[in-house]
């Protein structure tokens, strides 16, 4: 089955601006809940599981995360005005402007600093005196507070600023410390738009320099919110730092959302706080993510209004470029997704997008520069829409491979059909379309939907929903897509849909695809009526057969809405695992985002080179105990020709002209065949299901007939060696 790696799972959710732990049986690490400092030339942001903090020479604005629930944004700015003692002058606040360190932020006012030390319940604030000011009685700060939020109540202790049922934020807990570490509790009242801070004159007086006046502003969230405030993930791998970014849509208020981010490494361990990828007064949504790994950076896009927006995150530093228009035309522009570049040839990454006011598909380059700065290329049509028929739902495969071929995928609607059709066309890394669109599905009766594809530049699986008829549920069901070199353009496979999850009465839908060389593995949402389970589903890249059975990630939670990046995605090996994503939805509480890797348990497959001439490109897919057909394929070879594939457990690794054969024939087998019109042959084997066969190693050539050979004395083309590891 699907492993899982033995790290730490600890799982974490927010409810009232704190992160609690649940069930240590949730598998997943959290990624959301966390906080981060920032700083730019305009000041200093900081952020936390349910608000965001802006600083600037004036002040701090905070702003509550109230859900979806809140018709808007209901932030507070807290302005310090004077200090001083109750009995002798009150002294203004010197202008001052914010410096960031990693989890705070100080504003040096002469004698006086005020301080925010940046928590996941909100932000304490801080006002340390190297000196006392001049007078007598209790210490004072005023500070004035600008909110559309009401005052629900106040005491001593704290006050507590309320919009009708949403939540709010609250100031409280005043608390004084001496540099001796005696403490005392201060007051706190409000009146007139300023809020009072007080400590008693007789701790003041005997108090060890320097005095710090300490209380806390937080976001207060109604626990009766289900307003699901972490959502809509996405992911992608950086092969240099070893590390993914995870990418998600923070919501605010019912109009307004942000892009937050992180960096974990391979085994979904935090490595960074949470970024603020990108804060709004609007609604940002469907965020996508790729890497660039000629730059080491990452390129996130976003939709927001009609736009396309788009910004670089450095994978080593996470510093963010400025915000560039991707797609910002008078017609409205929506789902963007973004593909990286794996290799070292270029600096681009690709978007596509929906451009729904003509019913077009749409693409630009996006060129990472050395300092990660953008620039965006002229908009390219993929796919053009009529009055009778529209494109939408587009999807692009993560990256081009080494001969840098992407699949650009997505759904075509006639106007007076009731069908849905997936089509698919094959782009070069310069959106130069390769032949003409080709269709993935073709029933008058389907109706296909949310596509979704990747590949490694030669061959994709496409994964897509289909309603099982009007008013029923959907199936996820695949189909692979491949590069023909003779006609210069991809084809779908000679194998038919099929289908990954068909429970009848259930709703499978949200397919998400990762290319590995050994298999593929496809994430789906299921959907009961009762919870909703992320699946994860390990299949053949060739004709999208069941590799090994299904495993849920979380059956505790509702989980929905997963993304999947593989490393070989950013620039790792293709032997490498996986990372899944997804939105966690623990029934009475906001929804977090998880991540967990995956390793299929379908075999390894190594490319160990070789070949020559017209002899293909070789393939053993899903080599796991308990296959009843693991298939051992040739694939672009020379049409109509004899061929032979040697199977052995040892290797002879003998150079013959331009090839290099690598299998040992004397100690192995052979089995003729002769390859179709399209240069394919296969080779099908039982592999029982004994223990004993876990980790044994095989190696397999095909060699090909030629009149004209690049092995003379074979009289053949050799495809490139395969080394597989059965599991």
């Amino acid at each position: 089955m699907l492993s899982m790696s033995r790290a730490a799972v600890g799982a974490i959710l927010v409810t009232g601006g704190l992160c609690a732990a649940i069930s240590a049986q949730e598998p997943g690490i959290n990624v959301s809940c966390g906080v981060g400092v920032m700083a730019d030339e305009d000041g200093c942001s900081a952020i936390g599981p349910d608000y965001r903090a802006r600083f600037d020479a004036g002040g701090v604005t905070f702003v509550p995360a109230l859900g979806a629930r809140a018709p808007r944004l209901f932030p507070a700015r807290f302005t310090p005005q004077t200090f001083g003692r109750a009995e002798g002058e009150a002294v203004p606040f010197s202008p001052a402007s914010p410096r960031a360190s990693e989890r705070r932020i100080e504003y040096a006012h002469g004698d006086v600093t005020s301080r925010y030390d940046v928590r996941k319940d909100g932000i304490e604030q801080s006002f340390v005196f190297a000196s006392l000011p001049a007078g007598s009685g209790d210490l004072v700060v005023r500070v004035a507070v600008d909110t559309k939020l009401r005052v629900a109540s106040q005491t001593r202790d704290g006050i507590a600023f309320r919009q009708s049922d949403f939540g709010g934020i609250d100031v409280r807990g005043v608390v004084g410390i001496d540099a001796g570490g005696r403490r005392t509790g201060g007051t706190i009242a409000f009146g007139d738009g300023v809020i009072e801070l007080r400590l008693p004159e007789a701790f003041v007086e005997s108090a060890e320099l320097p005095l710090i006046l300490d209380p806390i502003i937080g976001p207060v969230i109604d626990v009766a919110d289900f307003g699901f405030d972490e959502e809509e993930p996405d992911l992608a791998y950086d092969v240099t730092n070893a590390r993914y970014l995870v990418v998600w849509q923070r919501r605010f208020s019912a109009t307004d959302t942000d892009v937050r981010g992180r960096m974990i490494a391979t085994d979904g361990t935090p490595l960074t706080s949470v970024l603020a990828v990108y804060s709004s007064i609007d609604l940002v949504t469907n965020i996508s993510v790729a890497n660039v790994n000629l730059r080491d950076t990452f390129v996130v896009v976003w939709e927001e209004g009609d736009d396309i927006l788009a910004r670089s995150v450095n994978a080593a530093t996470a510093a963010l470029s400025p915000v560039v228009g991707v797609a910002t035309s008078p017609q409205t522009e929506t789902s963007p997704e973004v593909a990286g570049e794996a290799t070292l040839a270029a600096a681009e990454a690709l978007c596509v997008w929906a451009n729904v006011s003509f019913g077009d598909i749409e693409a630009a380059q996006i060129s990472v520069q050395t300092d990660g700065t953008l620039t965006v290329f002229a908009t390219q049509t993929v796919s053009t829409g009529s009055a009778l028929s529209f494109k939408q739902d587009p999807s692009i495969s993560k990256q081009g491979g080494g001969v840098g071929l992407y699949l650009v995928v997505w759904q075509a609607i006639g106007l007076f059909q009731s069908s849905g059709e997936i089509e698919a066309i094959a782009v070069d890394r310069n959106l130069v379309p390769q032949g003409f669109a080709i269709p993935v599905t073709n029933s008058v009766n389907g109706f296909y939907k949310r596509p979704d594809v990747d590949g490694d530049g030669f061959r994709w699986v496409v994964a897509f929903e289909r309603e099982e008829g009007p008013s029923l549920a959907s199936d996820v069901q695949c189909r692979s897509v491949r590069w023909d070199p003779i006609q210069a353009r991809a084809v779908a496979d000679e194998f038919p849909v099929r289908t990954i999850d068909g429970a009848p009465g259930v709703d499978e839908v949200r397919p998400c695809v990762g290319f590995l060389r050994g298999s593929v593995i496809v994430g789906y949402e299921d959907a009961d009526g009762v919870n909703d389970v992320v699946r994860v589903a390990s299949v053949d890249p060739f004709d999208c057969s069941e590799c090994e059975t299904s495993v849920a990630v979380s059956s505790l939670v509702v989980a929905r809405t997963s993304r999947v990046a593989t490393q070989a995605s950013g620039g790792g090996s293709v032997e490498d695992g996986a990372m899944f994503v997804w939105e966690a939805r623990p029934f009475s509480l906001d929804g977090d985002i998880f991540a967990r890797r995956f390793e299929p348990a379908d075999g390894t497959e190594t490319d160990l080179g070789g070949g020559c001439g017209q002899g293909g490109r070789s393939r053993a897919s899903c080599a796991r105990r308990g296959n009843g057909s693991f298939s051992m394929r040739v694939r672009d070879a020379r049409p109509n020709s004899g061929t032979f594939l040697v199977l052995s457990a040892s290797r002879i690794q003998a150079t013959c002209g331009a090839c290099t054969f690598v299998p040992d024939p004397f100690t192995g087998s052979t089995f003729l065949r002769t390859t179709d019109s399209r240069g394919q042959a296969s080779v099908d084997l039982f592999l029982p299901d004994d223990p004993g066969l876990a980790g044994l190693r095989g190696y397999l050539q095909w060699l090909v007939g030629n009149p004209t050979p690049g092995c003379s004395p074979l009289d053949a083309d050799l495809s490139n060696a395969i080394e597989f590891q059965i599991q």
